[in-house]
C-alpha cells in the first residue's frame, strides 16, 4: 500500500545508506541524533550554505529515524535509512518493520498527515499540552514538527511480510535546498 508522495529512489554519487539495528539505538538514544548528523554532515559538505542545510538535514533525519526506533517491536529488527542528494535537493528514507497494531494505527495517521497535515500537528500540539507534561509516545509529533516546520510531503509504503502480522514501512520525504542555497 502506497500512502502521498512515495516513489522508488536511484543511489547518486552523494548518497549514504546505513543498516542499524534497533536495539543499539534504543539502548543508547544518542545514537538517533549522532547517525542524523552523520548524514547531515556528508551530505551538505559541499554545500555553499553548508551550515544552514546541515542544520535541516540533521533534523529531518533525527526525527525520521527516532519514529523508526520507537515503532520497531523487535529489538532484532534493523532500520534501514537512505540520504540522497540531488541537484537542488534531499531525499530521506528510512525503513522499518512494525506489528498489526502499529500498521493499523500508523497507515491511518499517514493517510491523514498525507491529506491534512496542518490540523493534524494543531490537534497534537494540543493533546500534548494537556497531557499535563506527560509525554506521548504515539503522538507522532516528531514527523509533524518537520512536516510543519519545513512544509515537506511525505510519502510512505506498507509490505506485508510473510511472516503473518508484520509490515515493512518505508517512509520518505524530499527536502528542497533552494531557501538558504548561497545565503
Amino acid at each position: 500500500m502506497i500512502i502521498g508522495n512515495y516513489s522508488d529512489i536511484a543511489d547518486s554519487d552523494r548518497n549514504i545508506s546505513l543498516s542499524l539495528l534497533q536495539a543499539d539505538m534504543r539502548k543508547n538514544w544518542h545514537r538517533c541524533s549522532s547517525t542524523a548528523d552523520y548524514g547531515a554532515d556528508y551530505i551538505s559538505a559541499p554545500m555553499p550554505a553548508r551550515e544552514k542545510v546541515r542544520n535541516s538535514i540533521s533534523m529531518v533525519l533525527n526525527e525520521l529515524v527516532e519514529n523508526a526506533v520507537k515503532y520497531t517491536p523487535d529489538q532484532g529488527e534493523s532500520i534501514e535509512i537512505r540520504v540522497i542528494m540531488e541537484k537542488n535537493k534531499v531525499l530521506f528514507q528510512v525503513d522499518n518493520q512494525i506489528d498489526e497494531k502499529s500498521f493499523k494505527a500508523f497507515s491511518r495517521f499517514a493517510k491523514v498527515l498525507v491529506k491534512d497535515g496542518k490540523k493534524l500537528y494543531l490537534e497534537a500540539l494540543k493533546k500534548t499540552a494537556a497531557a499535563a507534561g506527560g509525554k506521548s509516545a504515539k503522538s507522532q509529533i516528531g514527523l509533524l514538527t518537520i512536516l510543519d516546520f519545513f512544509h515537506l510531503s511525505f510519502g510512505f509504503q506498507f509490505e506485508q511480510y510473510k511472516r503473518r502480522g508484520r509490515y515493512r514501512v518505508s517512509v520518505q520525504t524530499v527536502m528542497p535546498l533552494t531557501a538558504g542555497r548561497g545565503d
